[in-house]
C-alpha cells in the first residue's frame, strides 16, 4: 500500500535549465496525478528566480523540456516570461503550456452535421437534413420551409437513421400531410409592416414602421435607402408620420449622408442559379441541381444547391462556421494562454465576437464564414485575449499583436468588407424589395 501511494506522485526535484534571452534559467518539475493541465510559473527572488512546471504524473522529462522551450520561444510565451521576470513575488500568474500528446478535453460541439438525403412520401420527394446531438436519446423531426429537420442521437448510422425516418413518417402520415399542406398555403402570403412615403429635400423616400411593445419614443434609422421607423404599440400612423418629419428636419445632414450611400445587396440574394456566394473571402459560383444528393454541398465547381432556399443554405453556412471557428480556437488558445469553457456560434448583427471573462465563454457571429481566413483568425485571437484582459488598453493590444502582428490595423479591412457580408433573407420581403 505504501509503495503504491508513493508511486502516485513522482518526486518534484526533476528539472534542468533552458536558455532565454541569452541567459540560463533553471526549471523544476512538480508532478501530480490530479494535474489537469500543464502550467508554468516564475518563483523566487532575483537572482535565484526559477520556473516551476506543474504537470501530470505520467509526463516524461524530454517532452516537458521540449514543450517549455517551444513555449517561451513563441511571441506570447516569451512576452509573458519577460513580463513575469520584472514582477515581484505575489504579482505573478501561471500560464498554461500545451504538451504535444497531452490528453485534454476538446471544446464541446453543440451538434454535428451529417449527410442529408430525401424521403419519398405519397409520390413526393421531401428533402431532410440531419443534426446529430451528443446528448440526444431519440429521433425528433420537424418541418422547416418544406424540408424535414431530423435531430438524431450521435451514434445512429445514416442507414439506420433513414430506415427509422421511413417508419416514423409512415406512423405519422396524417401529421406530415397536414404540415406540408399548411406550409404550401401559408408560404406565399406574408403581410409586411405598415409603410408609406414622405418628402425629404425634394425627393420621395419610403419608410417602414416597426412597432415594439416596450418602446416609448420614436426612433428612425436607414436600411438600404428605406427609413426604418421604430415606434410604440399604441402610437397612431398619423403621429408616427409627424414624428418622422420632425426627426428628418432635425437630423437632415445625417439622413442625407445615409440615404446617399449605395444599397447593400444581401448575400442571401445569391442563392440562385448563377449566383456568386461569398465563402472564406472568395466568391464561389452557385448552381442549382434538383437531383443533388445533399441540399447543399461544396465541390470543385463551387456551391451546389438542390433548391434555392436561403434558410437551408444559412444552416449549412452556420455549420461550416462552427467547424472553422472551433478549429481556429484550438489553434490559437495555447499562444493566448487561455482555455475557453464554451464556444458558441450565434446569429447576431451587433458584433463579430464576444468574450465573458467570468464564465470563460466566447461567442462568434456565424457570418465570419464569409470573411478571409486571416480576418477570422484575428477575431478569434481578439476574443481569446479578452479572456485574459477585459478592456482594450495598451496591454491588451500588445498581447493581441504579439500573437497576430497587424491585427489592429486589419480591423479596418473587416469593417470595409462588412457590407458585403450581410445575410438578410427575411428582411427583403419586409421592406418589399
Amino acid at each position: 500500500m505504501a509503495a503504491g501511494a508513493a508511486g502516485a506522485d513522482r518526486p518534484a526535484g526533476a528539472g534542468g535549465s533552458i536558455e532565454f534571452d541569452g541567459e540560463r534559467i533553471t526549471f523544476v518539475v512538480h508532478r501530480g496525478a490530479a494535474s489537469e493541465q500543464t502550467e508554468v510559473e516564475v518563483v523566487g527572488d532575483a537572482p535565484q528566480v526559477q520556473l516551476r512546471v506543474s504537470v501530470a504524473a505520467d509526463r516524461e522529462d524530454p517532452e516537458i523540456r521540449a514543450a517549455l522551450e517551444a513555449h517561451i520561444a513563441g511571441e506570447a510565451g516569451g512576452g509573458w516570461l519577460r513580463h513575469q521576470l520584472r514582477l515581484p513575488p505575489g504579482f505573478r500568474w501561471a500560464m498554461p503550456v500545451d504538451l504535444p500528446n497531452a490528453a485534454e478535453p476538446e471544446p464541446a460541439v453543440e451538434w454535428t452535421p451529417a449527410p442529408s438525403d430525401a424521403i419519398e412520401f405519397e409520390g413526393e420527394r421531401i428533402p431532410y437534413t440531419v443534426r446529430r446531438h451528443s446528448r440526444r436519446k431519440r429521433l425528433e423531426v420537424s418541418l422547416v420551409e418544406g424540408e424535414l429537420l431530423v435531430k438524431s442521437p450521435q451514434h445512429v448510422t445514416d442507414q439506420l437513421l433513414h430506415s427509422g425516418l421511413v417508419g416514423l413518417m409512415a406512423a405519422n402520415a396524417d401529421w406530415l400531410r397536414a404540415q406540408l399542406r399548411e406550409a404550401r398555403e401559408s408560404s406565399p402570403a406574408r403581410t409586411p409592416s405598415p409603410s408609406g412615403e414622405i418628402e425629404f429635400e425634394g425627393a420621395t423616400v419610403r419608410y417602414l414602421t416597426r412597432r415594439h411593445p416596450n418602446r416609448r419614443r420614436t426612433a428612425v434609422g436607414v436600411e438600404n435607402g428605406v427609413l426604418i421607423v421604430k415606434a410604440g404599440p399604441r402610437i397612431s400612423d398619423a403621429a408616427i408620420r409627424k414624428d418622422l418629419a420632425e426627426i428628418l428636419r432635425e437630423r437632415a445632414d445625417w439622413f442625407r449622408d445615409r440615404l446617399a450611400r449605395p444599397p447593400i445587396v444581401p448575400l442571401s440574394r445569391e442563392v440562385r442559379d448563377g449566383g456568386r456566394m461569398l465563402y472564406l473571402g472568395e466568391r464561389l459560383p452557385v448552381r442549382i441541381d434538383a437531383g443533388a444528393r445533399r441540399p447543399v454541398s461544396l465541390d470543385e465547381q463551387g456551391l451546389c444547391l438542390r433548391s434555392p432556399r436561403p434558410l437551408t443554405v444559412q444552416r449549412w453556412l452556420r455549420a461550416r462556421a462552427k467547424e472553422q471557428i472551433t478549429s481556429r480556437v484550438r489553434r490559437w488558445r495555447p499562444e493566448a494562454g487561455v482555455r475557453p469553457s464554451k464556444i458558441e456560434v450565434v446569429d447576431v448583427t451587433s458584433y463579430w465576437g464576444q468574450a465573458n471573462v467570468e464564465t470563460r465563454e466566447i461567442k462568434f457571429n456565424w457570418r465570419l464564414i464569409f470573411a478571409p481566413p486571416d480576418l477570422i483568425d484575428d477575431v478569434v485571437v481578439h476574443e481569446l485575449c479578452h479572456l485574459r484582459i477585459a478592456g482594450h488598453q495598451r496591454d491588451f493590444w500588445q498581447l493581441v499583436e504579439g500573437i497576430r502582428p497587424g491585427a489592429r490595423k486589419r480591423r479596418a479591412e473587416l469593417r470595409r468588407l462588412a457590407p458585403e457580408m450581410v445575410w438578410d433573407p427575411l428582411g427583403e420581403w419586409l421592406r418589399g424589395v
